[in-house]
């Protein structure tokens, strides 16, 4: 089995480098935005410059993120592959037989679709929330162009706060103003939006390749199930004390939903944004040799409140929150 700490290890090991350089592009977009109002000027032209400015670098962490998704999440999936249907085949208590090899489950047209479906929802969740991010800042940029042709000039006392770089006290002086909220996201660098949340970009960016490296585990473990001609799915642990996970941790699904031993598979890994959870096909004829079937059925049933393996699960009622 693939242990979370060893697949979260192999997470930030990826994404250290695409982190580096959204934060980068972070620093380098606040300072644009803080460039500008600073200048002070009420000229459209000067305006259009900043907006070009602040949308090259909005570009640029698309790209970044695209780079990185278009290359790493389907590499996810591929190693996931690989490494469900070597534990598979290094079982000796299944009878099992694999349809198909690893070359031809890499090749596959179906598995082709699936990774790139994996990456581009990656792609579209990143790139709307800058697009809506950089709406934002636009906003803030005219409101701020307003202000100045409204009253001629920013107030000499908030303009020496910006000159300081005191955000802040700059924020405080505004405060009875309109775009007072938009300064203070500045300052925090909420550079893209998620629904109603504001977020740092790479923040963000964590949250949805973190979500697709999961995702891209999950389906390549489905992908292995029908490979190997198993309904059942077993669900990891880590004695999690999240709550929309507690439900789930080492319980049997059956795929279907037609084996009556077990619930059926209704959702799968990840449960929320940064759920360390992953799934692996699993075997009837392991646990009837095991002698754990009878056990799991009535776990994953909610009979009783411990697995048969393994011996260090705490049953729910006995976490601390």
């Amino acid at each position: 089995m693939i242990l979370n700490s060893e697949f979260q290890t192999d997470f930030k090991k990826r994404f250290i480098t695409l982190s580096n350089k959204l934060s980068k592009l972070e620093n380098e977009l606040q300072a644009t935005i803080l460039k500008s109002i600073k200048g002070a000027k009420t000229s459209s032209l000067y305006w259009r410059q900043a907006e070009r400015e602040i949308t090259l670098i909005y570009a640029q962490m698309i790209k970044n993120f695209n780079d990185w998704a278009k290359v790493q999440i389907p590499l996810r999936y591929k190693l996931s592959l690989i490494r469900i249907q070597n534990r598979i085949e290094g079982t000796k208590t299944i009878i099992n037989n694999a349809r198909y090899g690893i070359t031809h489950m890499l090749n596959t047209n179906a598995n082709a679709q699936i990774m790139q479906a994996l990456y581009r929802t990656a792609s579209e969740s990143f790139g709307s929330a800058c697009v809506l991010g950089r709406k934002n800042i636009f906003t803030f940029t005219r409101l701020t162009q307003q202000t100045l042709l409204r009253e001629g000039f920013i107030d000499l006392t908030i303009a020496t706060e910006f000159g300081a770089g005191d955000l802040r006290k700059a924020a405080d002086k505004l405060s009875a103003s309109f775009y007072s909220k938009l300064l203070e996201e500045v300052k925090e660098k909420q550079f893209v939006q998620a629904g109603q949340r504001k977020f740092k970009p790479r923040y963000y960016s964590e949250l949805v390749a973190r979500t697709k490296f999961h995702d891209a585990h999950s389906e390549a473990a489905l992908s292995e199930a029908r490979n190997y001609d198993t309904d059942l799915m077993q669900i990891s642990s880590h004695n999690t004390t999240t709550r929309l996970c507690m439900d789930f941790e080492g319980k049997i699904f059956s795929v279907s939903g037609k084996d009556p031993r077990f619930p059926p598979l209704t959702d799968t890994p990840p449960y929320h944004p940064n759920c360390l959870h992953l799934m692996f096909p699993t075997f009837e004829s392991a646990m009837k040799t095991q002698g754990t079937l009878g056990a799991f059925e009535s776990f994953s049933k909610g009979k009783i409140s411990r697995p048969p393996i393994p011996s260090s699960f705490i049953p729910i009622g006995e976490r601390i929150a």
